[in-house]
């Protein structure tokens, strides 16, 4: 939906009606239109105003509004600690601390509910890359948080002979 305004305006105005009278029709391929039940619950999510994506119209048939806003650093810990745990990365106050102190707090970077999943996926990626057990590690933690500058000071797998 994000590609382009006038495909999700289609998009938008093609489900209006549906999504009022609860059905909608399809046109098989020999002309027939076929009455089927539209009873769902549709979940937008987006980063985006609302209102820089549809119209105002359109943001009246949509009932239920929830904004989700960024998590507190208690709900951070939470959701790192669940995610660490999913991916079978032993979880540490510590390595989160310093996450938090070196990468949030001195940036002035906002914490957003999906980086603990990035930053876990990426710590995973350098450890099997590295051969080694993903760990909240500081070494780990930093080049899981900018992964551009990857220079480990662990040789290659590559080089090695």
């Amino acid at each position: 939906m994000a590609a382009s305004r006038c495909v999700r305006v289609i998009c938008w105005n093609r489900w209006i009606v549906p999504l009022e009278n609860r059905v909608d029709y399809l046109r098989l391929h020999t002309g027939r239109k076929v009455e089927v039940p539209f009873d769902v619950l549709i979940v937008f999510s987006t980063n985006l105003p609302p209102k820089d994506l549809v119209d105002e119209a359109f943001l009246r048939r949509l009932r239920h509004k929830i904004e989700i806003g960024d998590p507190t650093f208690e709900e951070y810990r939470e959701i790192f600690k669940r995610v660490a745990q999913d991916r079978r990365i032993e979880y540490n106050d510590q390595g989160l601390a310093y996450l938090l102190q070196e990468w949030y707090i001195k940036r002035n970077r906002k914490l957003r509910a999906s980086h603990p999943r990035d930053l876990c996926d990426q710590i995973i990626d350098i450890a099997s890359y590295l051969a080694v057990t993903p760990a909240m590690s500081r070494e780990m933690i930093d080049h899981a948080a900018k992964p551009t500058s990857w220079t480990f000071k662990t040789a290659s797998p590559l080089t090695d002979t």
